[in-house]
C-alpha cells in the first residue's frame, strides 16, 4: 500500500514531455527567438566593423587611416621624416607622427636622398604623418611638386596596418647601395658646387656649366673621383701643360700606376691664375663612358 502524498496547500504542476516545444513555437516563443537571432547579428556586425578600417571621407587625398583615426596618413623614408632637413616644409600639415616600416627596398642615391621600390623583399624604416585633413591635400600638393618627374605617389600598407601615401622612386636602382633606413649622413651629398672647393677623394658629376660640379657619395655610382685638388705655379711652361703634369704625378701616388700605364680615363680642371700666379687645378679619374661605385684609390689600374 502506497502512502498518499502529503499536502502542503500548494498546487502541484507537472509537464508532460514535449510541453517545451509548444511553448517555443507558440507566437510569444517564435518572437523571443527573433529578437535572440537579431541582437546577435548586429554584435557580429559591430565586431566586423571594428575591424575594417575607415573610408577617406571625400575631397582628402587618397588616403586610408587605422581604425578610429580619421586623419589622412602620409608614408616618409627620407628628407621628409621628422628631423630631417626637409621636414620643416610639411610640418605644418602635420598633427602627429609615428614609427613604421613598408614591405620594399630602400637605395641611398648617393645625391643626399634615398629612395624606394615598394614590394616584397626587404622593408623600408620610415614614419607614418598624420595630417590634418582640413589641410591633406595641399600637403600632398607640396609633396607632389618636389617629388615630380623623380617620385610617383602610391599607397602602401604599413607593417603597422596603416593606409597611407607614399612616394616611390621612378627610376632604375641599378648598382645603387641598399639600406633599410636612411639616418640622413649622406644628406650633403647631392649639392651643387665649384670644382674649386672640390678635395681629393671627392666624387662627382660634371654639370652644362664648367665651374660647377654635383658632389656624389662615392658608393653610389658616379663618373668622376678627385685624385688631385690644389694649385701649381707653372716654371717656363704653360698653365695647361702645368696642371697636365701636376695630374700625371698625382695619378701614380694616388692610383698607384703611372698615367701612362693605366686604364683609366683623366679629366683635367685648371683656371687662370690668381695674383700670385698660382693655377688652380683639379685632377679626375674615372672609367671612360662608365659609372664607377666606391673608390679608386689605389687600385693599382
Amino acid at each position: 500500500m502506497t502512502d498518499a502524498p502529503e499536502e502542503t496547500g500548494k498546487p502541484v504542476t507537472t509537464r508532460r514531455p514535449g510541453a517545451w516545444r509548444r511553448t517555443w513555437l507558440s507566437p510569444a516563443g517564435i518572437s523571443g527567438i527573433a529578437a535572440v537571432v537579431a541582437l546577435l547579428i548586429g554584435f557580429a556586425t559591430l565586431l566586423v566593423q571594428l575591424r575594417e578600417p575607415a573610408t577617406p571621407q571625400s575631397g582628402t587625398p587618397a588616403v586610408s587611416t587605422t581604425p578610429g583615426d580619421e586623419r589622412p596618413a602620409l608614408f616618409v623614408y627620407g628628407s621628409s621624416m621628422p628631423g630631417m632637413s626637409r621636414y620643416d616644409s610639411i610640418s605644418r600639415y602635420v598633427t602627429g607622427s609615428v614609427r613604421d616600416s613598408v614591405d620594399g627596398l630602400l637605395y641611398d642615391s648617393g645625391l643626399g636622398y634615398p629612395l624606394a621600390k615598394f614590394g616584397p623583399g626587404g622593408e623600408v624604416r620610415g614614419f607614418i604623418l598624420w595630417l590634418d585633413p582640413a589641410t591633406a591635400e595641399a600637403a600632398m600638393a607640396e609633396m607632389t611638386r618636389v617629388e615630380s618627374g623623380l617620385f610617383h605617389p602610391v599607397s602602401v600598407r604599413t607593417r603597422g596596418g596603416v593606409t597611407a601615401r607614399a612616394f616611390e622612386w621612378l627610376g632604375p636602382t641599378d648598382d645603387l647601395p641598399r639600406t633599410e633606413v636612411w639616418d640622413g649622413t649622406t644628406a650633403d651629398f647631392g649639392q651643387a658646387l665649384g670644382w674649386v672647393d672640390l678635395q681629393a677623394g671627392d666624387c662627382f658629376q660634371p654639370t652644362e656649366d664648367e665651374s660647377t660640379v654635383i658632389l656624389v657619395w662615392c658608393e653610389a655610382p658616379h663618373p668622376w673621383e678627385v685624385s688631385f685638388a690644389g694649385t701649381v705655379k707653372p716654371s717656363g711652361a704653360g698653365r695647361r701643360e702645368a696642371a697636365e703634369a701636376a695630374c700625371d704625378e698625382a695619378h701614380l701616388d694616388y692610383i698607384g700606376r703611372p698615367r701612362s700605364e693605366s686604364e683609366l680615363a683623366v679629366r683635367v680642371f685648371d683656371a687662370p691664375p690668381d695674383e700670385n700666379g698660382e693655377v688652380p687645378v683639379l685632377c679626375s679619374v674615372g672609367e671612360a663612358g662608365q659609372l664607377v661605385r666606391g673608390s679608386l684609390r689605389q687600385s693599382n689600374r
